[in-house]
């Protein structure tokens, strides 16, 4: 896997243009969110941990975890959150998991999605439409004869299109969204970004023009993302969702990725139950055997049913391959916490915990 969007200059540009402070540690972002009494915490959000020299990267991030200590008394910060991208091998985690004990680190939720799923759009349309489960293709089918259309924008002006159903989204469903100002702000700075770039893709009833369902892209290397989605619950009949979809899948296609991202998903139930930083299951796809490669997964037992995803990850796998394998799947390793001051640190987590 290549360096994350989270890690690239755009994405650091649009955090210093939304109000936060940047850092760049041996080449790792580091972001800073102010807390209250001048405290504050730091993110480095899915960080390179990867070399071919298994001795030289421990003393990297042995002196990575140096730098940000110094940078963390400096700055006041409580603790520093780590997500490291997804991983070469297991003896990389078997490093992070030496450090963590080490550093006395407490092992906490992802704040990005830890389990995402993707789909090769370099495939032709028909084919990809073609391997579809059939309830998810005839909703396509019905959408495009319900009078909708769908159009692409890079205008900051329209995120209250977008903003507005998230809204709606959110009283229905429960999902929590950013603030309308970070919408714009991203896509403002990321609209125009040179290695990141971010769109809106927005379904339209055609009669009256009433948007339905609106999705943000971001175009990453070969990969496309559907970074974040909201639509309108009440105008559910018109299957928006899915040809939202579709059209950006074909939006993907056209802009030459390899990969459609379609965001978080509930867990296989092997990694959802697996032990902390269990090194069997940490590896990235790419290194899996021929043997597992090629192990088809029956989704309706290995997919997580009680989890609060459940739902959204139904709808997303109706789009792929029905004879998926664990290719389809990123499993990402946990995240930790770096505690630099442990009381305001607990104060923390039990105010989070009840706000």
């Amino acid at each position: 896997m290549s360096r994350s969007f989270l890690q690239t200059k755009d994405w650091a540009e649009f955090q210093e243009a939304y109000g936060r402070k940047i850092f760049w540690i041996d080449d790792k972002l580091v972001v800073k969110f102010d807390l209250p009494f001048g405290k504050s915490w730091f993110y480095a959000a899915r960080i390179e941990l990867k070399t071919e020299n298994e001795k030289r990267k421990t003393k990297e991030i042995e002196l990575f975890y140096k730098e940000l200590a110094e940078l963390a008394n400096k700055e006041n910060a409580i603790f520093c959150k780590i997500e490291p991208n997804l991983l070469e091998n297991t003896k990389i985690q078997d490093t992070i998991t030496k450090q963590i004990i080490n550093l006395k680190s407490k092992i906490v939720n992802c704040l990005q999605p830890q389990d995402e799923l993707i789909l090769d759009v370099s495939l032709t349309e028909e084919k990809l439409l073609e391997q579809m489960h059939s309830k998810t293709r005839y909703n396509i089918r019905l959408a495009q004869k319900k009078d909708l259309k769908v159009e692409v924008s890079q205008d900051s002006k329209d995120i209250d299109i977008f903003y507005n159903l998230a809204v709606k989204t959110s009283a229905h469903d429960g999902f929590k969204y950013h603030s309308r100002a970070y919408y714009q702000k991203m896509l403002k700075i990321l609209g125009n970004g040179k290695e990141v770039k971010v769109e809106l893709v927005t379904c339209y009833m055609l009669h009256d023009h009433v948007p339905v369902a609106s999705a943000i892209l971001l175009y990453h290397g070969d990969m496309c993302y559907y970074l974040h989605g909201a639509s309108d619950w009440s105008k559910r009949q018109l299957m928006a969702p899915y040809l939202m979809q579709w059209e950006a899948i074909k939006c993907a296609k056209k802009k030459g990725c390899k990969w459609y991202n379609f965001g978080g998903v509930a867990p296989l139930n092997n990694a959802e139950h697996g032990n902390k930083l269990d090194t069997e299951q940490r590896g990235i796809i790419q290194n899996l055997s021929e043997s597992n490669k090629s192990e088809i997964i029956n989704h309706k037992s290995k997919i997580s049913t009680n989890h609060s995803w459940s739902g959204i990850t139904r709808f997303k796998m109706g789009f792929i391959n029905q004879n998926f394998n664990q290719e389809n799947f990123l499993h990402y390793p946990d995240a930790y916490d770096i505690v630099y001051q442990p009381a305001l640190y607990w104060m923390y987590k039990i105010v989070k915990k009840y706000k």
